[in-house]
């Protein structure tokens, strides 16, 4: 299973999310594109955010998945990012933040921040 996902299993009785490392974070922003969603799971316009956020990934054909990452969970990789708000969405490319928005947006303006991010890396 890929490192970046944090689906939570329906059967099961610990329904915390998968944990993801630092190091696990910058290596897959090496491979491409990667939106990092901080949040926390009791934040319900979160869980349609990252729905958003993953259907966007996949109709963009980004190479790595998005990674949500439960503030509450993972306070360390939280105050590494500076995490102060929920949600806090970052784009990350080659261990460098390209982008970074607070709060849940639009699809729309998602996509295009997604796309103008993207178009810079194939400049």
């Amino acid at each position: 299973m890929p490192v970046d996902k944090r689906i939570k299993d329906k059967n099961s009785q610990d329904q915390s999310p998968q944990e993801i490392s630092l190091n696990d974070i910058l290596s897959t922003s090496d491979e491409g594109l990667h939106i990092l969603v901080f949040s926390t799971s009791w934040l319900g316009a979160g869980e349609i955010y990252s729905g958003y956020v993953t259907g966007l990934a996949a109709e963009l054909n980004l190479s790595v998945e998005p990674s949500f990452i439960d503030v509450d969970h993972q306070k360390e990789l939280a105050r590494f990012f500076a995490i102060e708000q929920s949600p806090t969405t970052i784009l990350l490319f080659k261990q460098e933040i390209l982008d970074r928005f607070v709060g849940v947006i639009s699809r729309k303006k998602l996509r295009k921040r997604i796309l103008d991010n993207r178009d810079m890396l194939d400049a």
